[in-house]
Order: C-alpha cells, then sequence, then structure tokens
C-alpha cells in the first residue's frame, strides 16, 4: 500500500512484518521497491503512522504527454512490462509534469509552449518580480528595452499565458 507523507509529500510503502519488528509498522522511503538501505521509519500504533502519513492518490493507468517532438501521445500502463519499467516512463514524465488526463489538456499546453518561444523569439524576458502587501506576486517584464511590432500577436500569446482560464 502506498502512503504520502503529510508534510514533505514523500512516498512510501507501508510494511508490516512481525519478525523484523515485533508489533510495528514500518514505512519504506521509496516506491518502486522494499530496500533496507532506503530510509525506514518504524511506527508502534496506526494513529501514530496516520498523524504523518495518507493515502497516497492512485497513479493514473494511463495518460497523455508530450513526446520530444511536440507530438501528444497516449501512454497505457503494459501490464506485461516490469514495474521498473513502467515506473522509469511514468517518473519521467511525472517529474516535469508532463502527464495529463485528456488530449485536449495535452494540446493547450503545446499552444501554451509555442506561445513562449514566440514571446522568447521576440525579445520577451522576465525582468524582476515584487512581493504585494497583499502576498500576491507583480511580475515586471520587457521587449530587451522596446516594444515589437505586431502587438496584437504578442497580446493574443500573453492572455494565453498570462490572461488566466477562461
Amino acid at each position: 500500500m502506498k502512503l504520502r507523507n503529510k508534510k514533505t509529500g514523500e512516498i512510501g510503502l507501508v510494511h508490516c512484518d512481525a519478525t523484523m519488528f515485533s508489533n510495528k509498522i514500518g514505512v519504506f522511503i521509496d516506491n518502486n521497491h522494499i530496500d533496507l538501505r532506503n530510509p525506514y521509519k518504524i511506527y508502534t500504533s496506526l494513529a501514530e503512522l496516520n498523524e504523518e502519513w495518507e493515502d497516497a492518490p492512485e497513479e493514473p493507468k494511463e495518460y497523455w504527454f508530450i513526446d520530444s517532438l511536440g507530438e501528444i501521445q497516449h501512454y497505457t500502463r503494459d501490464e506485461s512490462m516490469s514495474s521498473a519499467e513502467c515506473g522509469f516512463i511514468e517518473d519521467s514524465h511525472l517529474l516535469i509534469g508532463n502527464v495529463f488526463a485528456t488530449k485536449e489538456e495535452a494540446e493547450k499546453a503545446v499552444e501554451k509552449l509555442k506561445a513562449w518561444q514566440r514571446l522568447k523569439e521576440q525579445g520577451f524576458r522576465f525582468k524582476t518580480y515584487q512581493r504585494s502587501p497583499q502576498g500576491t506576486y507583480d511580475i515586471y517584464a520587457n521587449w530587451d528595452g522596446y516594444m515589437p511590432p505586431l502587438s496584437w500577436m504578442i497580446d493574443k500569446d500573453l492572455d494565453l499565458l498570462f490572461g488566466g482560464e477562461e
């Protein structure tokens, strides 16, 4: 059973073995396999375990992702693959947020990446930021000191990236 640490977000595997630790519950801080060399925490009761850990959300069995060519791909966990192979593929996508529940979400992400690239090609650069007294952030950018000529195209890309959800 996979658990998530409430404070750190680490994923762990619950382990109960009376021969190893009598009347104790252990959690391996490792989501691929049980290995005594990895950090291991021991708890004396379920209440103690529940203070620090909660059920980990179930990982998607299938999802959409963007491949190295910018194409949308569908991934389904192949039950014939080893857990290490599945883990490597899935972790590489999860690590950078390249996991989308629907093809439409992935397509929107590709459009945002293209908009970001167009802005960068026009000289768009983040300059600085400032935290407001309300706790929000004001972010300042410029175009290498000048505004590019086709502002209507830039407005469209800025709205896509920073205009919020419609």
